[in-house]
C-alpha cells in the first residue's frame, strides 16, 4: 500500500495526533497530506510548530486554515529556493537557451517589476504639432530577453498546474483584502451557511450531448486551487435573485468566461452544485501615477498594428502609406506591432515569394523605417512581434522579442509580446494577440441586481468597454484559458510562463494607456484612469496618433489613411 493512500493516512493520523480527533478534522488531514505531498508525521511537527508555545494544544475549526497556510508558505520558500538555484546554474541547457543571443537595445535591467533605469539617453526631438521642444526618455517595464526567451515544449504538467493555482491564489488574497474576508471557503464542500469561494470558470463539456459549446449558464464550474479547495472541480447554479457587489454603477450584471478568476458568495447545500447567491466584483488595480505636467517632457507618438499589406499581394501599400502620415506628423516615438511578415499571408503559405522573409523585412520595414528616423532626428521606433509573425522563432505566448541580428539600428528596439514600456513618464502596455475578439467570443452575461455599485453615474450599456474592464480585473493580457479550440493557432499558449502575461504581478500597477489592436471595429476607451486603444490595423487604413502636450493633457486620435 503507498504510503499517502488514504486509508494508510488516517491511521498514521490517528496515530500521531491522537484516537479522539475527530474524523472530520482526520478526512481534512488526509487531504493536507495528499495535496502537499508530505507525511501525517510531517504534518503532526508542522502542527506542533504552527501552536509552538501553546498548552494545551487544540485542533479546532482554525486549525486547518492554520495548517494549510504554514505548509504552503514552506513549499513557496522550497520552490524560490530551487528557482533561484536553477537560475544560477550554467548548464548545457541554459547555455543552448541564449546561444547566439546578444543583448539588444530593448533590454533592462531587473525581472518582474518594473524598473527606472533608462533604455537610453534624453534625446533632444523635432518640434511636435504642439510646437514646444520634446525630450524623451525610454525603458522598458517587464522582462528582459533573457527572461522572454525560454526553451517551451520542455514544461512539466506540475509547472502548468502550479501556475494556474498561483493565478487562484494571488487573486483570493486581493478578493480577501478588498471585501475584509477572514477565511475563504471550500466550494465542494457541504455547508449550512454561505462562504465566499475564489476559483476559475471552467467550461463543463460534459453538459452537452452534441459536443463543445459556449458558456452558459448551465455548462459553467467552479475550479478551486489545491490550497483552496484540493483542486476539485463543482457545477455552478444561480440563485433566481442573484446579486452583483461592487460593480459599475448601471452594469446589472456580471460577465464571465472559460479562464476568469472569480469569487462567489453562496452554499453548496449537498446537491452537487454551489449555489451563488452573489457575485464579487474584482477590485480595480490602480494605474501608474502620471508624473508632474511639464512641457519639456512633451512627446507625441503614433501607434499601427499589422498586417501591414493587403491578403492579395506582398505590396505593403498600407505601410508606404502610413510612412507618409508619419512624415508629416513628426512623431517623437513609432510604435509598430506585428505581424509583419505574416505566416497566414496565402503568399508565405505558398511560397510565392522573390526574396527570403529576412531580405523582405529588412527593406520593407527596417530599411524604410530608419529612413523615417533620419527625417525626424531624435526620434525612436519600437516593434512588438507577433506568434504569426514568420521571422519570430519564439512562435508561442507570451513571447520573446526578434532577434538582435534582424535589427541593426540603435533607434528601433525590439520589445516582447505583450510588454510593458515607459516613455517620458507615462507607462503603455502592448500586445499583437486579438484578446478583445477572443472574449468576445467565449463571453457569458450573467444578469444580476447590484449592491452597492461603485462610480458616481450610470454607466450605459458598452459591450466593448465590458470587455476592457474584463483585462483591467483579470489584471492580465490574456485572462482565458483554455484557448477557445478554433483559435488556438492565433495564441499558441503556453501556460506554464503566463507570469509574463500579468501586469507586474497580481498587485501591479495598470499601464496609463493599453494598446489592444483587434479586428473588432477600432475605438478609444477611458476604463478608470486608463485609455484602452484598439488601433484596428493598418490593412483597414487605421492607426493612432497620441500627443501629451502636458502629462494631464493628453489627446488621441484615431486617424484613416487617405
Amino acid at each position: 500500500m503507498a504510503p499517502n493512500d488514504a486509508d494508510t493516512l488516517r491511521q498514521q493520523i490517528k496515530h500521531d495526533f491522537g484516537e479522539t480527533l475527530e474524523d472530520k478534522y482526520v478526512e481534512e488531514c488526509v487531504v493536507l497530506c495528499q495535496n502537499f505531498d508530505i507525511s501525517a508525521q510531517d504534518l503532526f511537527y508542522k502542527w506542533e510548530a504552527v501552536y509552538f508555545g501553546q498548552s494545551p494544544r487544540v485542533f479546532d475549526d482554525g486549525t486547518i486554515p492554520a495548517l494549510r497556510q504554514h505548509v504552503q508558505r514552506e513549499v513557496s520558500k522550497q520552490n524560490s529556493r530551487k528557482l533561484h538555484a536553477k537560475s544560477n546554474t550554467s548548464g548545457l541547457m541554459s547555455r543552448n537557451l541564449n546561444a547566439g543571443v546578444q543583448p539588444t537595445p530593448s533590454s533592462s535591467q531587473g525581472h518582474g517589476k518594473a524598473t527606472t533605469q533608462s533604455r537610453a539617453p534624453d534625446i533632444s526631438l523635432n518640434q511636435a504639432p504642439s510646437a514646444v521642444p520634446n525630450k524623451v526618455k525610454f525603458s522598458v517595464l517587464n522582462r528582459t530577453e533573457k527572461g522572454q526567451r525560454y526553451r517551451y515544449m520542455y514544461e512539466r504538467i506540475s509547472e502548468r498546474s502550479g501556475a494556474l493555482d498561483d493565478r487562484i491564489d494571488d487573486i483570493a488574497e486581493l478578493v480577501q483584502k478588498h471585501y475584509g474576508i477572514v477565511e475563504l471557503g471550500d466550494p465542494s464542500l457541504e455547508t449550512e451557511e454561505e462562504v465566499t469561494v475564489v476559483g476559475r470558470i471552467v467550461l463543463d463539456a460534459d453538459s452537452s450531448s452534441t459536443g463543445p459549446v459556449k458558456l452558459n449558464e448551465s455548462s459553467m464550474s467552479l475550479e478551486s486551487s489545491r490550497a483552496l479547495g484540493s483542486g476539485r472541480r463543482i457545477p455552478l447554479k444561480f440563485d433566481a435573485n442573484v446579486r452583483v457587489r461592487g460593480a459599475r454603477k448601471g452594469v446589472q450584471g456580471a460577465g464571465f468566461f472559460p479562464g476568469a478568476i472569480v469569487a462567489l458568495r453562496g452554499r453548496n447545500g449537498g446537491g452537487g452544485w454551489f449555489v451563488v447567491t452573489e457575485i464579487l466584483s474584482l477590485p480595480n488595480p490602480s494605474s501608474s501615477p502620471l508624473p508632474p505636467g511639464n512641457t519639456d517632457r512633451a512627446f507625441t507618438m503614433c501607434a499601427a498594428a499589422g498586417p501591414y499589406t493587403a491578403d492579395a499581394d506582398l505590396q505593403f501599400k498600407p505601410w508606404e502609406a502610413f510612412l507618409k502620415k508619419a512624415r508629416s506628423l513628426k512623431p517623437s516615438v513609432v510604435l509598430l506591432i506585428g505581424p509583419f511578415i505574416d505566416s497566414n499571408h496565402l503568399a508565405v503559405q505558398n511560397g510565392d515569394l522573390d526574396k527570403d522573409c529576412t531580405t523582405i523585412f529588412r527593406e520593407i520595414f527596417l530599411t524604410k523605417l530608419s529612413e523615417l528616423l533620419d527625417e525626424l532626428p531624435g526620434s525612436i521606433a519600437l516593434i512588438v512581434p507577433s506568434v504569426r509573425d514568420i521571422l519570430n522563432e519564439h512562435a508561442v505566448f507570451p513571447q520573446g522579442e526578434f532577434r538582435f541580428e534582424h535589427v541593426h539600428d540603435s533607434r528601433i528596439s525590439t520589445l516582447s509580446n505583450p510588454c510593458c514600456f515607459d516613455v517620458n513618464g507615462i507607462s503603455f502596455g502592448a500586445t499583437s494577440v486579438d484578446v478583445l475578439f477572443h472574449l468576445r467570443k467565449e463571453e457569458y452575461f450573467k444578469q444580476a441586481s447590484a449592491i452597492a455599485p461603485i462610480g458616481s453615474k450610470e454607466q450605459p450599456h458598452d459591450a466593448m468597454a465590458n470587455l476592457c474592464y474584463h483585462i483591467v480585473q483579470q489584471r492580465s493580457f490574456y485572462p482565458i484559458f483554455p484557448v477557445p479550440l478554433d483559435l488556438t493557432h492565433e495564441v499558441n499558449l503556453d501556460i506554464s510562463h503566463s507570469d509574463a502575461l500579468h501586469f507586474n504581478g497580481p498587485e501591479g500597477e495598470m499601464p496609463n494607456i493599453l494598446f489592444l489592436p483587434s479586428k473588432l471595429k477600432q475605438f478609444v476607451k477611458y476604463i478608470e484612469d486608463m485609455i484602452v486603444i484598439n488601433p484596428s490595423t493598418i490593412v483597414k487604413g487605421y492607426f493612432v496618433s497620441i500627443e501629451f502636450l502636458k502629462m494631464q493633457n493628453r489627446h488621441v486620435e484615431l486617424i484613416k489613411l487617405e
